[in-house]
């Protein structure tokens, strides 16, 4: 049964429906993230007002006192080339004064009063300054790869610049930060990202969507090649009733009428004895049937009557004679009984299981 025209467009759709509900997705978290962003660069003057404890929250742990007797190795600060060191900035550091081979494996301890003294502190031996001035790192413990305090690191003063100019410095303002980045960090607004995620989903559903109805057309056909075609004689019984249902003698259309009983016996034959003669004359036809007489189910009683049909059959067709009701009934019995007069007999297998 054909489905109707509009169902592929319902499944279309669905699809950019659920496309469009993934896509307002991605515009809220874009919105979301661009709002907290927003929050973090409206902190204040200070440029770490954003990493800053809300009020109330509890202090930083206060460090805990260093063994004297704990060796004491120098923090060396990664070459930046004689630039200078700024807000922000990344840096890396290595411990000496003892087994290099050793200390490799040993930092600072992150853990201790890193924020308080204006450093975040990071593994693999990095940290970020979060304040511009002169910054002092007193003497920290220094751990091994076991986490146990094994060292303690001489007190360090590093000058760190500003990010902003001594003009900004000096409206007391900060500088309005960059336009908010979407969660690619893509230089496009978030709209335009969000359009672009939107697009390329509806793109990828209407993909699967034709892909599935092509699979689907071509499993169809699969399966219609391994259903079992109906038999030819009762095909033909079926085209024959066909036309009787279809009102052509009570519209008295008797051409086309005459035409279904021509074709469907030609079709029927032709099946049934082996030739091609669909397109061929009445003369032709026999000329056909008589070639193969003696075949199971062909005489020339058969052949005769055939004959004789079709000479009745060929003046409606071409001369556009018009035959009466009864005539066209009778055509139409003789046609039914040439098609069950000659079907091929299959034959039961004569052993049977025998029942238990």
């Amino acid at each position: 049964m054909s489905k109707p025209w509009f169902a592929s467009f319902k499944r279309a759709a669905a699809c950019v429906g659920v496309s469009a509900v993934l896509g307002l997705a991605v515009l809220s978290v874009d919105a979301h993230a661009a709002k907290n962003r927003k929050v973090a660069a409206d902190g204040g003057s200070d440029p770490i007002a954003g990493l800053q404890p809300p009020a109330g929250a509890d202090a930083p742990a206060a460090m805990p006192a260093l063994d004297p007797k704990l060796p004491e190795r120098s923090v060396a600060l990664s070459s930046r080339g004689g630039q200078e060191l700024r807000v922000g900035d990344t840096v890396s550091y290595s411990l000496e004064g003892g087994d290099a081979a050793a200390e490799s494996r040993w930092g600072l301890d992150p853990r201790i009063g890193g924020l308080k003294m204006g450093f975040l502190f990071r593994g693999g031996r990095l940290f970020t300054p979060l304040m511009a001035g002169d910054l002092t790192l007193p003497a920290l413990p220094i751990v091994d790869e076991k986490g146990e305090v094994v060292a303690r690191s001489a007190p360090l003063t590093i000058k760190i610049g500003s990010n902003f100019s001594e003009k900004e410095r000096g409206a007391g303002q900060p500088p309005k930060p960059e336009p908010a980045l979407g969660p690619l960090e893509l230089p496009f607004p978030v709209w335009i990202q969000s359009a672009i995620g939107f697009s390329i989903l509806a793109f990828l559903a209407i993909g699967a969507f034709f892909l599935v109805r092509y699979l689907r057309r071509k499993a169809a056909a699969a399966l219609k090649k391994m259903i079992p075609k109906k038999p030819y004689d009762q095909a033909a019984l079926e085209r024959i009733d066909a036309l009787i249902k279809a009102g052509h003698l009570e519209k008295g259309a008797y051409k086309p009428f005459y035409f279904g009983i021509s074709d469907t016996l030609k079709f029927y034959f032709g099946e049934r004895f082996d030739f091609d003669a669909r397109e061929s004359t009445t003369s032709e036809l026999i000329a056909l049937l008589k070639e193969r007489n003696g075949t199971p189910g062909l005489n020339d009683s058969v052949i005769r009557k055939t004959e004789k049909l079709f000479e009745s059959l060929d003046p409606v067709k071409f001369a556009d004679q018009i035959p009466g009701s009864a005539e066209a009934k009778e055509a139409h019995r003789i046609a039914r009984e040439l098609i069950t007069s000659t079907k091929k007999i299959t034959a039961e297998p004569i052993l049977k299981e025998a029942t238990r």
